[in-house]
């Protein structure tokens, strides 16, 4: 029986890892001129507002934002507990303590009482009284950027870049991003932060062989 000598996949070209990596990030800026858009579309409810500022601040993925049960949310450790996880397991992140009190306020408003007494499970989030789609979550922020007068479409997913972005502005360092983001692999997050592209391309690299 012969066995094979070398790695029939060693020189095998991944399209996930070639694709160039585009930053998409918002600036500080654009990030303000959002969440002031949205808090001038509802300054009573305000929800459009906590959910942009939740996004900027946790970094969760679409889905993770929309089906985000209330119950795993506690305000008090602000802790926010994710067991919707892509790959079906169970993490944790956390809030600031200004967006823990925005919070307070949002899910003590009467609409939001009306929407979870009407609920078993209810979400943090929701439009017309019935669960946040995928679609209508990013409009939601196509519209805001628009009424924000930024100068190019803006996906959900581009809030999450910029989560690692202002992550890593704010000084923490990469570990704590990647936990945040919830990567299992390093070279992912590194690859949401522009300027160690080149560290990125090397440790997948080194994943690849």
């Amino acid at each position: 029986m012969e066995l094979i000598e070398t790695h029939p996949m060693a020189y095998y070209k991944n399209p996930y890892y070639q694709r160039p990596m585009k930053n998409t990030a918002l600036s500080k800026e654009e990030c303000l001129n959002l969440l002031h858009a949205a808090l001038k579309r509802d300054p009573f409810f305000r929800q459009d507002f906590v959910l942009v500022w939740f996004m900027l601040i946790t970094g969760l993925r679409n889905s993770e934002t929309r089906l985000m049960p209330l119950k795993n949310i506690d305000l008090e450790t602000r802790m926010v507990i994710l067991n919707r996880e892509q790959k079906g397991e169970v993490r944790s992140t956390t809030v600031t303590t200004a967006l823990a009190a925005e919070l307070q306020r949002y899910v003590g408003h009467p609409y939001f009482k009306s929407w979870a007494n009407r609920n078993e499970v209810p979400t943090l989030f929701f439009y017309k009284n019935k669960h946040l789609s995928a679609k209508q979550l990013q409009k939601k922020i196509r519209d805001l950027c628009i009424e924000a007068g930024l100068s190019r479409t803006v996906t959900p997913h581009d809030l999450r870049r910029t989560a690692g972005y202002l992550m890593q502005t704010s000084g923490m360092n990469i570990v704590e991003i990647q936990h945040q983001l919830g990567h299992k692999i390093l070279s992912t997050t590194l690859r949401y932060v522009p300027p160690l592209d080149e560290l990125a391309k090397i440790l997948m690299d080194t994943e690849i062989n």
